[in-house]
């Protein structure tokens, strides 16, 4: 895994754009120097609304802990539910919830119908996936495998983990799952 640093936002943007472009790099850990740097989440979403990505929210956390986290790094939000395409932030969006409760097996069996040949989202084409909050998927073993089932089971072109408050060492266990880390070095 190749590890980036670039020191401002619109290098990161730029950065960023040109990793969607690379056919060699499919799954990218996103974060900030800082951790309390509000400003990832904004520039990835802005960094897939120029080529009009359909995105796939992936996340572990409650509905309203997501709402929650959003709210506080972009502000005002939709209504977001599972079950419909909305219009979040310019771009077309599904929201998937993977419990951290359930196993990975019995929760696509149940979804799919099938675990190993499933396809959970994704077509490969114009779309894109972030995973958010990531810390919950780091805790145990047992979630650390469900992302990764997660990652290889999803046809996404691209698959963006956004890692807040995570130090280098607890993300250190994805690292064989992911091509680059991008990291916008903090400034302030």
């Amino acid at each position: 895994m190749e590890t980036e640093t670039v020191d401002t936002s619109e290098r990161f943007l730029n950065r960023l754009r040109d990793l969607y472009n690379d056919d060699e790099v499919r799954n990218i850990i996103v974060k900030s120097s800082n951790e309390k740097d509000n400003r990832i989440l904004g520039l990835v979403i802005n960094s897939l609304k120029k080529d009009d990505y359909i995105l796939y929210f992936v996340t572990s956390a409650t509905m309203y802990n997501l709402k929650s986290r959003l709210k506080d790094r972009l502000g005002k939000i939709p209504t977001i539910n599972l079950k419909d395409k909305i219009n979040f932030l310019g771009l077309d969006t599904f929201f998937y919830k993977f419990p951290i409760d359930k196993s990975i097996k019995s929760f696509a069996t149940e979804q799919y119908g099938d675990y190993d040949d499933c396809v959970l989202f994704g077509d490969g084409d114009n779309d894109a996936s972030i995973f958010f909050p990531v810390q919950d998927w780091l805790k145990s073993d047992g979630n650390l495998r469900k992302l990764e089932f997660i990652l290889q089971h999803c046809e996404t072109k691209k698959n963006i983990l956004l890692t807040m408050n995570v130090s280098d060492e607890e993300e250190q266990c994805i690292y064989d799952d992911v091509d680059v880390k991008l990291v916008l070095k903090d400034n302030s």
